[in-house]
Order: C-alpha cells, then sequence, then structure tokens
C-alpha cells in the first residue's frame, strides 16, 4: 500500500456492518475482529469495497495556516517504551535548531481550538526519532471535524523526516475504554495463557486473529494504513496502562 495513503479514521466498520460501540464494556471479540478485517483488507487493497482510504497532503505548514497551536520541545523517550527502543537501535534525535543531536528528541506539543470554543477540539502530543513516534496523549472532541489523528501524526513526522523511514508507531499510556476493554478483558485472556497484566511483551503476528482484533480497536484504526502492519506488540505500562508498538514494513 502506498505510504501516502492511510484510512483517517472513516465512519467506523462495525457501524457500516449495522452495528454500534457506544459502550465498549460490551463489546464482544467478535465485533473487534469484525472491524478488524474490514482494516486488514483495506490495508491488503485500497481498491476493496467500503474503503476509505485517501491520500494525505497536511502538513506543517497547513496546520500553523489552520491557526493551530504547535510547540517543540528538548525530550526523552517515554520511560515506558525506553527499552523497547534501546532494543530496537532507534536512536534519540534532536533538530540542530533546537538542541544538541543525538541527546534527546523532539517533542510535539499541537492544539486547536476552534474561535468561541472552550476547550481545544484536537490534542496531540508526541516525540520524534528517526525511524519512530512515540505518541503520549491524543484526543480529539466527537463530532470535530478533521484532520483525523492519523493525519496529524503523518505531519508531525514528517515535519522531521520522510515518512518512508516511519518503521514504529508507539502508544504510550494507552487509557482509551475501547482499546483497554479489548486488551485487557479479551485479549489477555486464560484460553491464551495470559492474564492483565502479564510481565511478558505480547507479539501478535500478521494476521492473527488477535492481530486483527487489535486492528479493530480506536487506537488500531489510527494506525492501520500508511503500510503493512507486520506485527503489533503490547505491554503494561505504568499504573495499569497499556503499551503497544504497531511495527511497519518497508516501502
Amino acid at each position: 500500500m502506498p505510504n501516502e495513503f492511510t484510512p483517517p479514521n472513516p465512519p467506523s466498520p462495525e457501524k457500516s456492518a449495522g452495528r454500534s460501540r457506544q459502550s465498549p464494556e460490551h463489546t464482544k471479540w467478535e465485533e473487534y475482529m469484525e472491524a478488524g478485517a474490514h482494516i486488514h483488507r483495506w490495508i491488503e487493497d485500497p481498491c476493496a469495497q467500503g474503503c476509505f482510504v485517501t491520500r494525505i497532503s497536511l502538513n506543517f505548514t497547513d496546520l500553523l495556516q489552520q491557526r493551530w497551536s504547535i510547540r517543540q520541545l528538548v525530550t526523552s523517550f517515554p520511560t515506558g517504551c525506553l527499552h523497547e527502543a534501546i532494543t530496537l537501535g532507534i536512536v534519540p534525535y534532536t533538530a540542530p535548531a533546537i538542541g544538541e543531536p543525538n541527546r534527546h528528541s523532539i517533542g510535539i506539543r499541537m492544539k486547536f481550538q476552534t474561535k468561541g470554543h472552550d476547550h481545544p477540539s484536537h490534542h496531540f502530543d508526541g516525540i520524534i526519532a528517526k525511524g519512530a513516534i512515540f505518541i503520549t496523549h491524543m484526543e480529539r472532541v466527537l463530532g470535530a471535524s478533521r484532520p483525523w489523528i492519523s493525519e496529524i501524526i503523518k505531519a508531525a513526522y514528517e515535519n522531521e523526516f520522510s515518512i518512508d523511514t516511519l518503521r514504529h508507531v508507539f502508544f504510550n499510556i494507552v487509557v482509551n475504554k475501547d482499546t483497554s476493554h479489548l486488551i485487557k478483558n479479551l485479549l489477555y485472556a486464560e484460553r491464551r495463557g495470559l492474564s492483565w497484566p502479564d510481565v511478558d511483551r505480547q507479539i501478535w503476528e500478521y494476521a492473527t486473529t488477535e492481530y486483527q482484533a487489535i486492528l479493530g480497536t480506536r487506537i488500531g484504526k489510527v494506525v492501520g494504513g500508511t503500510r503493512r502492519i507486520s506485527r503489533i506488540v503490547s505491554w503494561p505500562g505504568v499504573m495499569d496502562t497499556i503499551t503497544l508498538r504497531f511495527e511497519l514494513e518497508e516501502c
């Protein structure tokens, strides 16, 4: 799948199948699987029926023209992702204009607030290094207009590196109820010899039922594009939260 495309959080597959997931705690394994199977097919074939994949052209200049608040700062990798980053050989990075290279990394805080509204409709915090983006906070108010979170991720990474170099998308301190329910209550199950929290990192390989179920979560749909996801890794984060890493294949 060409890297300039991504499904920008389209109308959810479960809604197109006549389902609604307004209460995550009642969502069944099969519903996540069905939603994930839609996204899996779209990753394999952007021309598949019902695919909402579109070309992304959004960049930092566009966001600034739209009056986004964007702040860059020197920071470090999230503690919950540090071991994984070192193991994968991800090198910290700082743009020369900001600080010393190879000692820290660039943190990005982005907000958008519509005139006349009390609170931002979009909020994104992340950390960038070559080959990886660490997402520490993302929020888009229900019913808010574009951009989608997937578009913001691409614009943030592309401001420093070519999107072709992106290999790993980390989600640190996942508290999204939909994703948490799937992982804690359904994925980490006795029939898999697991219970939450499990100290070991769990690897969910491409096209397995577990892999597809994670794609069917709200966070899975954010990443479900750009390039094929070869595997997904999960492990416990701080204060009973979840950490996820989506590994992308080369172009």
